[in-house]
């Protein structure tokens, strides 16, 4: 089957569940219809809603990772001595966790 065919089998199927409450009268078919139709009309907005997620994931995690090395480069500027709280959020700009 093409793709079209698949898109409209999909969408006759959902119908279907929906419609056979007046044959079967179970409340199941008539949820997993309307689950199925609701993918069926937001696929395209949730294929975009994951793929920003993840683009969004990604950048989170090089902005941490760049902090964390500022954190690190702070700490070998100022030596091995202990460095205070307040000195590392003067210059990061963050409160860095303890990883």
């Amino acid at each position: 089957m093409n793709n079209l065919s698949d898109i409209k089998l999909i969408d006759y199927i959902s119908l279907s569940l929906v419609v056979s409450f007046l044959l079967f009268h179970n409340i199941i078919f008539v949820i997993i219809g309307i689950i199925i139709s609701l993918y069926s009309i937001n696929k395209n907005e949730m294929i975009k809603l994951i793929n920003y997620m993840r683009k969004n994931n990604i950048e989170t995690k090089n902005i941490l990772f760049e902090k964390n090395q500022d954190i690190k480069a702070i700490e070998s500027r100022l030596g091995k001595s202990n460095i205070e709280l307040v000195e590392i959020i003067e210059e990061t700009g963050f409160i860095p966790s303890k990883e």
